[in-house]
């Protein structure tokens, strides 16, 4: 299953920590026309390289579905952003 949330800690040095939790499914709907678009335009270059383009779609779909419990961790000497994918 795809991520449907992110939660992004902003702790600047002197400040107080900024939680944020960002839905993801408004991103995924946003980008879904483009991808029902961009679709076939994939499938005729795979088929023009003789490349078989259900494997790669199943490729794609797994490193989406692989994004869940990502973790980014930025550090600087004035602030600090961890954005984690629920």
């Amino acid at each position: 299953m795809i991520p449907l949330l992110a939660v992004v800690h902003v702790r600047n040095g002197h400040g107080p920590m900024l939680r944020l939790w960002l839905p993801l499914i408004l991103v995924w709907l946003l980008i879904a026309p483009l991808v029902i678009l961009a679709l076939p335009i994939a499938i005729f270059i795979a088929l023009v390289l003789a490349i078989n383009p259900f494997p790669l779609l199943g490729g794609l779909w797994s490193l989406l579905s692989a994004a869940r419990g990502t973790c980014v961790d930025v550090k600087s000497p004035d602030a600090s952003v961890l954005v984690r994918i629920v």
